[in-house]
């Protein structure tokens, strides 16, 4: 992968190496996940999950009890977060984190052992029964779709949501990309990761993006610039936010 970043006018395709479920796996699907735990804590992400949970509480009743998925949700490290926010709130919560990837779902598992009101499990987002959740959370997953499979995946998640939808995800810039193969290369040796972290910014997505999204899948996004480089997006259905 080149040193200079690509032309990001628009969205590039992937795959990332995360996606690649019988390849990456291991000690090298651990580093990677340990560098997604730093990014996280340390470039706004989760930050930026708990300004998009605000959005969503500020257009819809939330209480006194949530049910939260959190898809994609790695090993786990959003999980303590959400909960946190909850109680602040004055709400009891659960909080689901789902991964596809069974060696990422274990991890959570293993990590999230002793949290209450936390559990992870391997599944799939379009396997979900609708209605089953009040928020589905989304942090750094959406890019992982490409083309229309994007707005297919909102409107999964917004049929599992009954109150609505937050996103968490990057911003499709020259800088951040820059940024992000600059350090991955400086500061970790973990070949996935280096590879994911600057493609990632290279999927990822403009405020235009979003609007397109929103008309896609027929959800009312609200999107947010947040530090380092983030969206916090949340989203409700159009009629709803109509009515």
């Amino acid at each position: 992968m080149s040193l200079l970043p690509p032309n990001l006018a628009a969205r590039l395709p992937g795959p990332e190496r995360m996606d690649d479920l019988a390849a990456l796996g291991g000690e090298e699907l651990r580093g990677a996940l340990v560098g997604l735990r730093v990014i996280n804590t340390w470039l706004g992400g989760h930050r930026t999950t708990l300004r998009a949970l605000e959005g969503l509480a500020a257009r819809v009743s939330l209480g006194p009890r949530i049910d939260v998925l959190d898809v994609g949700g790695g090993s786990g490290d959003a999980a303590p977060r959400i909960l946190d926010w909850a109680r602040r709130r004055g709400l009891q919560a659960r909080v689901v984190v789902m991964d596809l990837h069974p060696e990422t779902a274990a991890e959570a598992v293993r990590r999230l052992r002793g949290v209450s009101g936390a559990e992870a499990i391997q599944g799939d987002l379009f396997d979900v029964a609708p209605a089953s959740f009040d928020i589905v959370h989304a942090g750094l997953f959406l890019h992982h779709f490409d083309g229309e499979a994007a707005p297919r995946a909102l409107r999964a998640m917004a049929r599992i949501a009954r109150k609505g939808v937050v996103v968490n995800d990057l911003h499709r810039h020259a800088l951040p990309w820059t940024l992000i193969r600059w350090l991955t290369l400086a500061l970790s040796r973990n070949e996935a990761l280096r590879y994911d972290g600057p493609l990632s910014v290279a999927r990822a997505f403009t405020a235009d993006d979003w609007r397109a999204l929103g008309e896609a899948s027929g959800l009312d996004l609200r999107w947010r610039r947040s530090w380092a480089w983030r969206w916090a997006v949340d989203g409700v259905p159009a009629a709803e936010a109509r009515g």
